[in-house]
């Protein structure tokens, strides 16, 4: 009965000394993860910096542009776009650049059910933009 407990004994201790091999490798493993996690804090943290030092650059970049655009006034706005279209595809590399223009039709209500008056056949032929239409015609045409 001796020799079977001594046996058990035998195999736990080996046991034993498997898990404490194991528990070695796993802390091991931890130290690595330890370093490789501080370097990691300490590269988010450059990233941080100059993410935010970008931001400060951008903010400066746009108060001057609009700067530019405030002193150069109306009558140089071509010349303004023209320069922004090269710094836009030139050094920030976008392949297309182009002007919107968009105009509101100007808001009116139907006329009432059964009434007539001026202007009345007109809307119903010609739909609710035919003004704002009428006024573009007007104007003549815009640059783009």
């Amino acid at each position: 009965m001796v020799r079977s407990y001594e046996d058990r004994l035998s195999k736990v201790e080996e046991r034993l000394d498997k898990v404490e091999e194991r528990l070695a490798e796993l802390a091991e493993i931890v130290r690595s993860h330890e370093e490789r996690l501080a370097r990691l804090e300490e590269a988010v943290s450059q990233l941080t910096r100059a993410v935010g030092e970008l931001a400060k650059a951008v903010a400066a970049l746009d108060r001057r542009v609009l700067a530019l655009g405030a002193r150069r006034g109306v009558e140089s706005e071509e010349a303004f776009r023209r320069a922004m279209r090269g710094v836009v595809k030139e050094i920030l590399g976008v392949a297309k650049v182009e002007r919107w223009s968009y105009f509101d039709a100007p808001f009116r209500l139907p006329p009432p059910r059964g009434a007539r008056g001026p202007g009345t056949p007109a809307a119903s032929r010609e739909g609710p933009a035919a003004g704002s239409q009428r006024a573009r015609r007007a104007e003549g045409p815009r640059p783009a």
